[in-house]
Formats: C-alpha cells, structure tokens, sequence
C-alpha cells in the first residue's frame, strides 16, 4: 500500500498558529486528515483538517473534549497515527515573587497538566491499534537547563521530557506499542517569540539576546521546523529520545 491510498491522521494541540499551524499544514500536504485541539482553530473542509475547542488552562474540561475527540477517531481504521503536543506558555515571565499562585496554577496547567492528560488520552484511545503510531512532545532547551525569569516553563518542559521516556518504556511491553518522542525545534520565529521580545527587562533580563536572534535572522521559519518534524516522524528513532532540529 503506497501513501497516497493510506488512511493517515495527524492531530496538533494549538494548531491555531505558528509551529502548530505550520505543523497541520505540512502534515496536509503529506496526505494526513488532521484535527487541530485549540482555543481559536477552525475546520477546513478543503483541507481534510477538523478542529476541537480545547482551553488547555482548563484541565477537566481538556480531559472531557480531548477523550471525546480520540475515542471518536480510534474507533476507524487508520494505517497511521501522529499526536504532536505542540501548545504551550511562557507566563508567567519572571521572578516568583512577581507573580502569583494562581499565575503558577495556569502555567503548570497548560503546558504539564493538559499537555499530558492529552497524550494519556489518546495513548488510551489509539493503545490497541495496529496502526503505526507516533506520539511527540514539542521540548525546548529551558527543559535542560534553568533559565531565570522561565523557572515554570523549564520545570514542566523537563517533566514532559521525563514523561515521554517513561512511556517509551512502558510501550515497549505493549503488543501494538506507540513511539514515543521529545523534539526539540530550535528558536522559532512564532508569536511566543514576540512574546519574549515584548518582555519587561526587569522581568526577564536575557531580552536582549532574543531580540539580537530576531535582528540577526538567526529564527528558523516555521514551515522548515514542520518539515523537519515530519521527516523525523517519518523516520526511524529511539522510543523516549529527545531529538534536537537543526536547519
């Protein structure tokens, strides 16, 4: 069976723009139907993309739509399947003691505890299918190291990076497993970035350099990083690695 007549799904947590949106159009164009799990997204019917409102800064209610949507779609047969959690924040930017408990709360909540109900999720939903089944987390070098003023964002892009070993190893005892991976994409020209340009110096003191990055065209596009991803995905790897995009 050749990829054009293979029955390939692909969804993206927040597809709505930047990598995510860059992501569901590569995968588009690969011959992938897609679903994208946003706030903002919308259904592209020429595309073959669906979309579901998912507020990731609300765990149930991500629980309850997200388990909707996958035990939908695992329910028809694919030849392939690919979760890419892409969505994520940085806020809140700075020192703690700038910001509040419930400012913590919603950064855990979007980018650790939404982020793995949905993989849980459709681990659960696709754990049975024969079909060839990858499952990415988008990482980031803050998991790797501290960075002042993003102490949230690098404690939760570390503990999904710890999270995607262990159920490499978990999936290894599976009788269909699911190949699970970390992807690092690099310094992307997206929103987020702009964000981080935006930043008041006193929060975040490293401003500068993000703002040299941009002068000096050292981001890397979007639509390359999709490309990149999709011929990783496309490709064979160590389940529970972390793969670092390099352009």
């Amino acid at each position: 069976m050749n990829a054009s007549t293979q029955r390939r799904l692909a969804i993206v947590t927040g597809g709505s723009r930047g990598l995510g949106l860059a992501l569901l159009e590569a995968f588009e164009r690969d011959g992938f139907r897609t679903l994208d799990l946003s706030r903002s997204g919308a259904s592209d019917s020429e595309r073959g993309r669906l979309h579901a409102r998912v507020d990731l800064a609300d765990p149930a209610a991500t629980a309850d739509a997200v388990a909707r949507e996958m035990d939908a779609l695992a329910a028809e047969a694919w030849d392939e399947v690919v979760f890419v959690s892409n969505a994520g924040t940085l806020d809140p930017i700075g020192p703690l003691a700038a910001s509040s408990p419930a400012d913590w709360r919603r950064g855990i909540d979007v980018n650790l505890t939404s982020a793995i109900t949905a993989m849980a999720l459709f681990v659960r939903a696709f754990q049975s299918s024969a079909a060839r089944k990858t499952l990415v987390s988008v990482s980031s070098g803050a998991g790797s190291r501290g960075v002042a003023g993003w102490s949230l964002y690098c404690a939760t892009k570390a503990g999904l990076d710890n999270w995607i070993r262990a159920v490499a190893i978990e999936q290894e005892r599976a009788a269909h497993p699911i190949r699970a991976v970390s992807i690092q994409p690099g310094v992307v020209d997206t929103q987020m970035q702009a964000e981080i340009r935006a930043s008041d110096r006193d929060l975040f003191a490293n401003v500068g350099h993000f703002v040299e990055l941009k002068e000096s065209g050292a981001l890397y596009a979007p639509a390359d990083v999709a490309r990149a991803m999709l011929a990783l995905v496309a490709g064979e790897f160590e389940p529970g690695a972390l793969l670092r995009i390099e352009l």
